[in-house]
């Protein structure tokens, strides 16, 4: 028998989003957001039991985003005069 609790709360909190939409949304696999979760980069919003979905918080989804995109611009290099000199 499949529960569907699940699918109660996030009518209820219209602001979670499953493991498929999290990928979707970082443009990774399931299995790279349950990696997520386990190294603690993201926290699922409801306790998760086996053979459950995971639910997340849209501020937290959008927070790692956010580092996410930081850490992709502070990789980039500058641009100045001194990078761009004649030699």
């Amino acid at each position: 028998m499949r529960r569907t609790i699940s699918r109660e709360v996030v009518t209820l909190q219209p602001n979670l989003l499953s493991t498929r939409q999290v990928a979707e949304l970082l443009g990774v696999s399931r299995q790279y957001v349950r990696k997520l979760v386990q190294a603690g980069c993201l926290t699922p919003a409801l306790p998760v039991t086996a053979g459950q979905s995971m639910w997340f918080r849209t501020e937290d989804v959008e927070a790692l985003l956010r580092a996410r995109q930081g850490k992709r611009t502070a990789r980039r290099p500058r641009l100045s005069g001194d990078n761009l000199r004649e030699g």
